[in-house]
């Protein structure tokens, strides 16, 4: 199965990787400081092949999906989706800066991930984690103690 032979998926990844809402980490920033005008068009080449050799898959799996491009006074920022067949694994951002000087091209790679690799990646803690053993029994007695005037 295609799933198998990528690296870091597995079976229980497949669900959430076939929408495009979800959670991104940062994957890589890299940053071209004196592009040519053929470097500029070569941007999105660029990008696949650099996701190819950070996610370790074969450039010629990777698909492309523009998501938003807004054009600002001096850059224009191109969004787009990374997709393996149906499957989302990344969004790539590409600002190309087009200086009176100098021309730049900014690659910002976002992974894909799930919510528990979300969370260890960034140190937050959900809600629903489990409580101590101790904490359980002082939530328990409290809420003993709260209910006690309406029992009979």
């Amino acid at each position: 199965m295609l799933l198998d032979s990528l690296t870091g998926i597995n079976k229980d990844r497949k669900g959430y990787l076939q929408s495009d809402k979800g959670y991104y980490i940062t994957g890589f920033n890299t940053l071209i400081k004196k592009a040519t005008n053929k470097d500029i068009d070569l941007a999105l080449n660029y990008a696949v092949e650099l996701v190819s050799d950070f996610e370790k898959i074969d450039y010629k799996l990777l698909s492309v999906d523009l998501v938003d491009r807004k054009q600002k006074l001096d850059s224009l920022l191109l969004v787009y989706d990374i997709k393996v067949g149906k499957l989302y694994i990344g969004r790539i951002f590409i600002d190309l800066m087009d200086l009176i000087q100098r021309k730049m091209i900014s690659f910002s790679y976002y992974k894909r991930v799930s919510f528990r690799e979300f969370n260890q990646d960034t140190d937050t803690h959900s809600s629903y984690e489990k409580f101590s053993e101790k904490e359980a029994n002082r939530r328990r007695q409290r809420n003993y103690h709260k209910r006690k005037k309406y029992r009979k």
